[in-house]
């Protein structure tokens, strides 16, 4: 299965919420997305002056036709070193991963 960007951001968008809600995630947080196929993207996070995530800056990005491949990997580490996992395998995503 093949995931697009507007697929991805959505799911992200999700996984940030969370990660921030109940186990604490302060910005910056950096987003490193990895597709079976080759494709990288890393996007950063910021806090804006209300005190919500601003849409993330593009950092890096490497992405081969026709976007991610399943398995995908996304990871997520804030400003203190804390990382969260989400892997989206064929069916869906797995469990949100605490790494520390």
């Amino acid at each position: 299965m093949n995931r697009t960007v507007a697929e991805l951001a959505k799911i992200i968008s999700q996984v940030l919420k969370q990660l921030r809600e109940e186990n604490g995630f302060t910005p910056p947080i950096q987003v490193i997305i990895v597709g079976a196929c080759g494709s990288v993207l890393c996007i950063e996070y910021k806090q804006g002056e209300s005190g919500k995530l601003e849409t993330g800056e593009e950092v890096a990005e490497r992405i081969h036709p026709p976007g991610f491949r399943s398995p995908v990997n996304i990871l997520l580490v804030d400003s203190r070193g804390d990382v969260g996992r989400v892997r989206l395998g064929l069916e869906g995503p797995t469990n949100l991963q605490r790494l520390n």
